[in-house]
């Protein structure tokens, strides 16, 4: 109602209509009324001016006010803040709690002291049904990262006097349930049956995974193990716990292995194979198992995997020695001067895988995605290696070696070597006689040569014939030089008695032996 007067001298101000007539009142107004009403008007004007600076006033003070806390603040920080830093340092802050243990103004050191204390030595008292045990958390498999536990507690920023509020922390930690279970196990074998989860086994029958079925046992839920470790980090000094025992699934199920089980068959049934050097090595069922790793994820679920690392010691162990070529040293006999005078063995460069983790990573790719693969591999060839023995004269002719041609035989190393003086010319193998029936050793002289002729006779009971053997060379009695087209153990000791030589070597030793010339046999 105070303020009509004001809307009346508002009205009142207005200019007035056709013939003098005053907009407000509607009749016409005589000049004392028109001077009121402008005198009212400004009366008007002048109190919304006073109003407007007095609001104006008091948003001043209001700021200078807010200003003022905001400024006290900033003191508070700058002055305050890093005396409460200093005196706070590595310390647990004001009002501040570890699970529901006070912990103001704690250490560093004397926090991880207590949590150590909590863990291996507070004595909590376990009741499973009607039986009570005492344990530590530590002896119930309750690990505590003690970092991450005091961290909120003493790892504060220079505003923390502005949260006085952030000052409570829990443990952080784990239950390993390995250890929990063969505690609870061992200390309550009559109320605790542990189940048996399914387990996967490959039969070597039917070349294929089956299941071991599960079996339930009487234990603590997992629930109540959460519950056992929840209580242990919310209270570090709790003293009591109880549990009720019940019926406990396996974690493994029968479907879950199962699922493992379709999984590793159809990789069993695979056809995956390797082809080098001519062969070919074929993964069977029971070779793909062997590569496979079978375990238990955090959700207790039966997985299995293949890994590289696996492959390539499965390659180098069962499918190199099949496929990579051994090598083979050449050995050679040769004259003093380099000269060969016989290859004995024929020498080769081995072979190997060229790339191992390559051929491993196709065959872990081929299990893991279910696919057939045939690979060809690419093999790196070593060095040949030669061995050379270099021929050395009889000790019988040293110092008198015969002249022209003559026969060196060396009983040991089963050769026979062409002489030209002290000069080797040509060697090869030979079969002298068997330890039953050996050849003498000596010098001899050659005294007879026959193309062809039936060689017979009989050592002890041992009787023989063999007509048609060609290029003898007769050195000494019934002893001589001749083919042996009955055998091809040239290079051991199975005669009965004679030099028994390969046909091109016996024709050889004929046309370099004439009548006359000296065999030396040692």
């Amino acid at each position: 109602m105070a303020r009509e007067p004001i809307y009346a001298a508002r009205a009142a101000a207005r200019p007035t209509g056709a013939g003098g007539r005053s907009l407000a009142t509607g009749r016409r107004e005589s000049k004392a009324e028109r001077k009121e009403r402008l005198a009212a008007y400004a009366a008007s004007q002048s109190g919304n001016s006073r109003r407007k600076e007095n609001r104006r006033k008091k948003q001043l003070r209001s700021v200078f006010r807010v200003s003022l806390v905001l400024w006290g603040l900033v003191l508070v920080v700058v002055l305050v803040g890093p005396v409460m830093q200093k005196i706070y340092a590595d310390k647990a802050l004001p009002g501040a709690t570890l699970g529901s243990v006070p912990v103001y103004g704690w250490s560093e050191d004397k926090l991880l002291t207590f949590m150590d204390q909590a863990i291996e030595e507070n004595v909590i008292n376990i009741t499973v049904d009607d039986t009570t045990v005492t344990a530590t958390p530590a002896e119930l498999g309750v690990r505590v990262n003690a970092a991450a536990s005091i961290a909120p507690l003493i790892d504060h920023d220079p505003w923390w006097p502005l949260a006085l509020a952030h000052r409570h922390g829990d443990l952080q930690g784990e239950l390993d349930r390995d250890v929990f279970h063969s505690w609870v196990a061992n200390k309550f074998p009559h109320q605790i049956t542990e189940p048996i989860n399914a387990q996967l086994r490959f039969d070597e029958d039917s070349q294929k995974y089956v299941v071991d079925r599960a079996v339930s046992g009487v234990g603590i839920s997992r629930q109540d193990e959460q519950r056992l470790l929840d209580s242990i980090l919310a209270n570090p000094v709790v003293t009591d716990v109880t549990f009720t025992t019940g019926p406990i699934e396996a974690d493994i199920t029968d479907a879950e292995a199962g699922a493992t089980r379709d999984y590793l068959n159809a990789r069993l049934a695979l056809d995956i194979s390797v082809t080098g050097n001519g062969q070919t090595y074929t993964l069977t069922p029971a070779d793909i198992a062997s590569l496979a790793t079978i375990s238990t994820t955090v959700a207790d679920t039966s997985v299995a995997s293949f890994d590289e690392e696996s492959v390539v010691e499965f390659l180098m162990t069962s499918v190199a020695p099949s496929l990579d070529a051994d090598a083979v040293p050449e050995v050679v006999f040769a004259a003093s001067e380099g000269t060969v005078l016989l290859i004995e063995q024929k020498g080769r460069v081995g072979t190997a895988f060229a790339d191992l983790e390559t051929l491993a990573l196709a065959i872990v790719t081929s299990l893991r995605e279910c696919t057939n693969l045939t690979l060809e591999p690419t093999f790196k060839e070593g060095v040949l290696e030669t061995i050379v023995t270099t021929y050395t004269l009889p000790q019988a002719v040293v110092g008198d070696v015969p002249q022209g041609h003559w026969v060196d035989v060396d009983l040991a190393h089963q050769m026979v070597t062409l002489m030209d003086g002290a000069t080797p010319v040509q060697a090869f193998l030979m079969s002298s006689g068997a330890p039953q029936h050996p050849t003498p050793t000596g010098i001899y002289a050659v005294y007879h040569k026959v193309e062809s002729q039936t060689v017979a006779g009989c050592v002890d009971s041992d009787c023989y014939s063999y007509p048609d053997v060609r290029w003898c060379t007769w050195f000494f009695d019934d002893f001589g030089f001749h083919t042996a087209y009955w055998h091809e153990d040239f290079g051991k000791a199975v005669s009965h008695g004679c030099i028994n030589l390969r046909e091109v070597d016996a024709k050889m030793v004929y046309d370099w032996l004439v009548e006359g010339d000296k065999v030396v046999i040692y």
